[in-house]
């Protein structure tokens, strides 16, 4: 597993996803990974969405919301079960929840 400086849990509504990736493509660095819960998988559907995923070192989505994952979207996204889930936060320097 890659060393995570920071790693951003996101987990808002649908109607504030465009503005925590406006937010978040702000603040990430190269060695950041971000997770998507729930309705936040839906930024993969957005345009702005491209924009942050550039400067990712990853980005997770669990397989119980893998269902909404757009197909243009799979081959950037890693979908991880629960246990991997805890060793990522175990494994980031800093974690950062955004709700």
């Amino acid at each position: 597993m890659q060393h995570i400086s920071t790693l951003y849990i996101v987990q808002v509504s649908f109607a504030r996803i465009e503005q925590c990736l406006v937010e978040l493509e702000q603040l990430i660095q190269a060695q950041d990974a971000v997770i998507l819960l729930e309705d936040s998988v839906f930024a993969l559907s957005l345009p702005v969405e491209n924009h942050f995923t550039d400067k990712l070192q990853a980005l997770y989505v669990l397989q119980s919301d893998a269902h909404l994952i757009p197909a243009n979207a799979l081959a950037h996204v890693n979908i991880i079960d629960y246990p991997y889930f805890a060793q990522i936060l175990q494994n980031a320097e800093k974690v950062i929840t955004w709700k």
